[in-house]
């Protein structure tokens, strides 16, 4: 898969500030749980074509067959992701800019936020 600019995802990510404080541990650090004695801090969800870190997890190969809790992993994974990728479908139905924001690093944040706001306003009103 290809960012704008011909860019794979995994390259564009590893360019990102997001990626850089991921790597310096400063973010996804707070908030952790203790579950069994063992804290479980913050991560966040991946496919195969983004690097494997500490904080990026990602599904078992779901074209072999896992063990049971492997299969239970996933599923699990997949039903918290599916609502997200929806959440974003609609936002880009609705606002055509995120469709293919073409803005510097520091505004796609700003327009992704007034979408938002506004999408909750719309559906309040």
């Amino acid at each position: 898969m290809r960012a704008l600019g011909g860019i794979h995802y995994a390259a564009h990510l590893r360019q990102s500030s997001f990626y850089k404080k991921l790597i310096k541990n400063e973010i996804l650090q707070e908030h952790a749980i203790t579950i069994g004695g063992q804290q479980i801090l913050p991560y966040v969800m991946r496919d195969f074509a983004y690097p494997i870190l500490t904080q990026i997890q990602k599904f078992f190969n779901a074209r072999l067959i896992g063990t049971v809790d492997q299969n239970a992993y996933n599923e699990n994974m997949k039903k918290r992701r599916v609502p997200i990728e929806n959440a974003f479908g609609i936002l880009k139905n609705r606002w055509f800019i995120i469709r293919n924001i073409n803005v510097g690093v520091q505004c796609a944040p700003l327009i992704m936020v007034a979408c938002c706001v506004l999408h909750n306003f719309c559906r309040i009103k």
